[in-house]
Protein backbone atom coordinates (compact mmCIF):
# COMPACT_ATOMS: atom_id res chain seq x y z
CA UNK A 1 0.00 0.00 0.00
CA UNK A 2 1.51 3.07 -0.97
CA UNK A 3 1.80 6.47 1.35
CA UNK A 4 -1.83 7.94 -0.62
CA UNK A 5 -1.77 11.64 0.50
CA UNK A 6 -2.36 14.12 -1.95
CA UNK A 7 -5.19 14.14 -4.87
CA UNK A 8 -7.31 16.91 -6.09
CA UNK A 9 -10.95 16.75 -5.72
CA UNK A 10 -12.29 14.22 -9.05
CA UNK A 11 -9.66 11.67 -7.30
CA UNK A 12 -11.61 12.10 -3.96
CA UNK A 13 -14.68 10.88 -5.38
CA UNK A 14 -15.86 7.62 -3.76
CA UNK A 15 -12.32 7.03 -3.00
CA UNK A 16 -11.44 4.20 0.37
CA UNK A 17 -7.76 3.92 0.26
CA UNK A 18 -7.23 1.77 3.76
CA UNK A 19 -4.53 4.16 5.48
CA UNK A 20 -5.92 7.46 3.63
CA UNK A 21 -10.28 7.29 3.75
CA UNK A 22 -10.12 5.89 7.71
CA UNK A 23 -7.36 7.76 8.45
CA UNK A 24 -8.80 11.61 10.10
CA UNK A 25 -5.19 13.08 9.91
CA UNK A 26 -4.95 12.21 6.65
CA UNK A 27 -8.42 13.97 5.66
CA UNK A 28 -7.83 16.71 7.75
CA UNK A 29 -4.52 17.38 5.75
CA UNK A 30 -6.13 16.85 2.19
CA UNK A 31 -8.54 19.79 3.02
CA UNK A 32 -5.32 22.07 3.37
CA UNK A 33 -3.57 21.12 0.57
CA UNK A 34 -6.48 21.51 -2.17
CA UNK A 35 -6.56 25.00 -1.23
CA UNK A 36 -3.14 25.49 -1.21
CA UNK A 37 -1.14 27.22 -4.43
CA UNK A 38 0.71 25.43 -7.13
CA UNK A 39 4.27 25.66 -8.31
CA UNK A 40 6.01 23.99 -11.31
CA UNK A 41 8.52 21.13 -10.26
CA UNK A 42 11.25 22.31 -12.22
CA UNK A 43 10.90 25.89 -10.40
CA UNK A 44 11.24 23.83 -6.87
CA UNK A 45 14.27 22.52 -8.19
CA UNK A 46 18.29 23.30 -8.60
CA UNK A 47 19.15 20.51 -10.63
CA UNK A 48 16.83 17.93 -12.56
CA UNK A 49 19.83 15.76 -14.52
CA UNK A 50 19.80 12.95 -16.34
CA UNK A 51 23.14 11.52 -17.93
CA UNK A 52 22.56 9.94 -21.27
CA UNK A 53 25.07 6.88 -20.48
CA UNK A 54 28.31 5.57 -19.01
CA UNK A 55 29.81 3.50 -22.12
CA UNK A 56 33.20 2.20 -21.26
CA UNK A 57 33.08 2.10 -17.88
CA UNK A 58 34.28 -0.47 -15.77
CA UNK A 59 32.51 -1.49 -13.68
CA UNK A 60 33.98 -2.96 -10.17
CA UNK A 61 33.45 -4.98 -6.96
CA UNK A 62 33.55 -2.09 -4.93
CA UNK A 63 33.81 1.76 -4.83
CA UNK A 64 30.89 4.07 -5.73
CA UNK A 65 27.74 2.47 -6.05
CA UNK A 66 25.51 2.39 -9.43
CA UNK A 67 22.14 2.98 -8.18
CA UNK A 68 19.73 1.48 -10.89
CA UNK A 69 15.61 1.16 -10.99
CA UNK A 70 15.62 -1.77 -9.43
CA UNK A 71 17.25 -0.84 -6.71
CA UNK A 72 14.41 1.72 -5.61
CA UNK A 73 11.96 -0.79 -3.38
CA UNK A 74 9.06 0.69 -1.80
CA UNK A 75 10.21 4.18 -1.74
CA UNK A 76 13.99 3.43 -0.35
CA UNK A 77 17.41 2.93 -2.01
CA UNK A 78 18.05 -0.67 -1.35
CA UNK A 79 21.74 -3.07 -2.14
CA UNK A 80 20.72 -6.30 -3.79
CA UNK A 81 23.68 -8.15 -3.28
CA UNK A 82 24.97 -8.11 -6.80
CA UNK A 83 25.48 -3.76 -7.92
CA UNK A 84 27.60 -2.46 -9.82
CA UNK A 85 30.30 0.13 -8.75
CA UNK A 86 32.67 2.38 -10.28
CA UNK A 87 36.24 3.79 -9.29
CA UNK A 88 36.29 7.56 -7.55
CA UNK A 89 37.97 8.81 -10.35
CA UNK A 90 35.80 7.59 -12.96
CA UNK A 91 32.35 8.83 -10.78
CA UNK A 92 34.49 12.12 -10.93
CA UNK A 93 34.34 12.67 -14.43
CA UNK A 94 30.25 12.88 -13.60
CA UNK A 95 30.11 15.21 -10.72
CA UNK A 96 25.91 15.68 -11.58
CA UNK A 97 25.44 12.61 -10.78
CA UNK A 98 27.11 11.80 -7.71
CA UNK A 99 24.07 11.97 -4.87
CA UNK A 100 23.59 13.89 -2.29
CA UNK A 101 21.68 13.84 1.26
CA UNK A 102 18.08 15.00 0.44
CA UNK A 103 18.47 14.48 -3.59
CA UNK A 104 15.84 12.38 -5.35
CA UNK A 105 16.18 9.68 -7.62
CA UNK A 106 13.53 8.80 -9.91
CA UNK A 107 13.54 5.62 -12.45
CA UNK A 108 12.85 6.73 -15.95
CA UNK A 109 12.78 3.85 -18.19
CA UNK A 110 11.28 0.82 -18.08
CA UNK A 111 9.31 0.92 -14.69
CA UNK A 112 8.77 4.75 -15.05
CA UNK A 113 8.25 6.74 -11.56
CA UNK A 114 9.93 4.62 -8.85
CA UNK A 115 10.91 7.35 -6.29
CA UNK A 116 13.48 7.59 -3.49
CA UNK A 117 15.10 9.96 -1.20
CA UNK A 118 19.03 9.63 -0.62
CA UNK A 119 19.87 9.16 2.79
CA UNK A 120 22.64 10.73 4.46
CA UNK A 121 24.93 7.57 4.57
CA UNK A 122 24.69 7.88 0.72
CA UNK A 123 26.15 11.04 0.37
CA UNK A 124 29.28 10.91 -2.15
CA UNK A 125 29.05 7.38 -2.18
CA UNK A 126 26.31 6.33 -4.97
CA UNK A 127 25.89 7.87 -8.62
CA UNK A 128 22.60 7.21 -11.04
CA UNK A 129 22.93 5.15 -13.91
CA UNK A 130 21.31 6.30 -17.37
CA UNK A 131 17.89 4.93 -16.47
CA UNK A 132 17.62 7.39 -13.76
CA UNK A 133 16.84 11.10 -13.07
CA UNK A 134 18.51 12.65 -9.87
CA UNK A 135 16.05 15.97 -8.48
CA UNK A 136 18.07 18.50 -6.64
CA UNK A 137 15.23 20.51 -4.51
CA UNK A 138 15.89 23.93 -3.41
CA UNK A 139 15.66 23.71 -0.10
CA UNK A 140 14.68 27.07 0.89
CA UNK A 141 11.51 27.06 -1.45
CA UNK A 142 10.13 23.37 -0.48
CA UNK A 143 11.02 20.55 2.12
CA UNK A 144 12.45 17.88 -0.63
CA UNK A 145 10.62 14.94 1.88
CA UNK A 146 7.74 16.65 1.08
CA UNK A 147 8.21 16.20 -2.70
CA UNK A 148 9.22 12.80 -2.41
CA UNK A 149 5.82 12.05 -0.59
CA UNK A 150 3.74 14.02 -3.05
CA UNK A 151 5.58 11.91 -6.14
CA UNK A 152 4.77 8.31 -4.47
CA UNK A 153 1.47 9.19 -3.64
CA UNK A 154 -1.43 8.16 -6.28
CA UNK A 155 -1.61 11.68 -7.70
CA UNK A 156 2.22 11.58 -8.71
CA UNK A 157 2.17 8.49 -9.54
CA UNK A 158 -0.87 8.90 -11.86
CA UNK A 159 1.05 12.31 -13.35
CA UNK A 160 4.10 10.33 -14.48
CA UNK A 161 2.27 7.53 -16.01
CA UNK A 162 0.26 9.81 -17.98
CA UNK A 163 3.54 11.83 -19.10
CA UNK A 164 5.45 8.82 -20.48
CA UNK A 165 5.49 8.52 -23.62
CA UNK A 166 5.42 5.10 -25.20
CA UNK A 167 8.38 4.38 -27.56
CA UNK A 168 9.85 0.95 -27.76
CA UNK A 169 10.26 1.53 -24.03
CA UNK A 170 8.80 3.73 -21.77
CA UNK A 171 10.44 6.79 -20.62
CA UNK A 172 10.08 10.22 -19.24
CA UNK A 173 12.08 13.07 -20.09
CA UNK A 174 13.22 16.14 -17.97
CA UNK A 175 10.94 18.71 -19.52
CA UNK A 176 7.88 16.58 -18.46
CA UNK A 177 8.96 16.40 -15.08
CA UNK A 178 9.82 20.03 -15.24
CA UNK A 179 6.24 20.85 -15.61
CA UNK A 180 4.94 18.63 -13.23
CA UNK A 181 2.31 20.56 -11.13
CA UNK A 182 2.96 20.52 -7.41
CA UNK A 183 0.46 21.84 -4.02
CA UNK A 184 2.76 24.21 -1.86
CA UNK A 185 1.62 23.98 1.38
CA UNK A 186 2.88 25.89 4.63
CA UNK A 187 6.01 23.66 6.06
CA UNK A 188 3.91 22.60 9.10
CA UNK A 189 1.53 20.93 6.63
CA UNK A 190 4.27 19.68 4.62
CA UNK A 191 5.71 18.17 7.94
CA UNK A 192 2.79 16.62 8.80
CA UNK A 193 2.72 14.59 5.20
CA UNK A 194 5.96 13.69 5.76
CA UNK A 195 5.51 12.69 9.12
CA UNK A 196 1.79 10.34 7.75
CA UNK A 197 3.75 9.06 4.83
CA UNK A 198 6.44 7.76 6.83
CA UNK A 199 3.25 6.17 9.14
CA UNK A 200 1.75 4.50 5.87
CA UNK A 201 5.01 3.21 4.98
CA UNK A 202 5.78 1.56 8.53
CA UNK A 203 2.36 0.53 8.32
CA UNK A 204 2.78 -1.45 5.16
CA UNK A 205 6.12 -3.03 6.47
CA UNK A 206 4.78 -4.32 9.41
CA UNK A 207 1.72 -5.72 7.08
CA UNK A 208 4.14 -7.19 4.79
CA UNK A 209 6.24 -8.80 7.76
CA UNK A 210 2.73 -10.29 8.84
CA UNK A 211 1.60 -11.52 6.04
CA UNK A 212 5.29 -13.42 5.25
CA UNK A 213 5.06 -15.02 8.81
CA UNK A 214 1.96 -16.28 8.69
CA UNK A 215 3.01 -17.75 4.81
CA UNK A 216 5.74 -19.31 6.19
CA UNK A 217 4.56 -20.92 8.82
CA UNK A 218 1.46 -21.81 6.36
CA UNK A 219 3.84 -23.83 4.16
CA UNK A 220 5.08 -25.49 7.52
CA UNK A 221 2.08 -26.81 8.27
CA UNK A 222 1.21 -28.22 5.01
CA UNK A 223 4.47 -29.92 4.86
CA UNK A 224 3.48 -31.84 8.17
CA UNK A 225 -0.06 -32.54 7.03
CA UNK A 226 1.35 -34.10 3.52
CA UNK A 227 4.11 -36.27 5.69
CA UNK A 228 1.24 -36.52 8.40
CA UNK A 229 2.49 -35.45 11.24
CA UNK A 230 0.98 -33.98 13.83
CA UNK A 231 0.80 -29.84 14.44
CA UNK A 232 1.85 -28.56 17.30
CA UNK A 233 -0.24 -26.48 19.75
CA UNK A 234 0.71 -22.96 17.99
CA UNK A 235 0.65 -24.61 14.74
CA UNK A 236 -2.78 -25.80 15.56
CA UNK A 237 -3.96 -21.96 17.10
CA UNK A 238 -2.28 -20.39 13.57
CA UNK A 239 -4.16 -22.69 11.44
CA UNK A 240 -7.33 -21.90 13.50
CA UNK A 241 -6.49 -17.69 13.16
CA UNK A 242 -5.75 -18.61 9.18
CA UNK A 243 -9.31 -20.10 8.83
CA UNK A 244 -11.00 -17.10 10.45
CA UNK A 245 -9.26 -14.86 8.72
CA UNK A 246 -10.38 -16.34 5.70
CA UNK A 247 -14.26 -16.15 6.63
Amino acid sequence: MRSVLIKNSELLVDKRDNFEYYDPEVKKIIKKIKKCKHEKLGKLAKLIYRYPTFYGLKYLNEGIWVVKGENVIDDRIQKLGEDDYISKSDASRFPKTILQENDIVMSVRGTIGKCAIVPKELENKAIINANMIRIVIDESKVNPKYIHSFLVSDLGQKILQRQSTKAVQSTITVPFIEDIDVPIPDNSTQNEVIKLSRKAYEFKKEKIKEANRIFDSSKKMIDKIIVKEGLTVDEKKLAKEIVSNKS
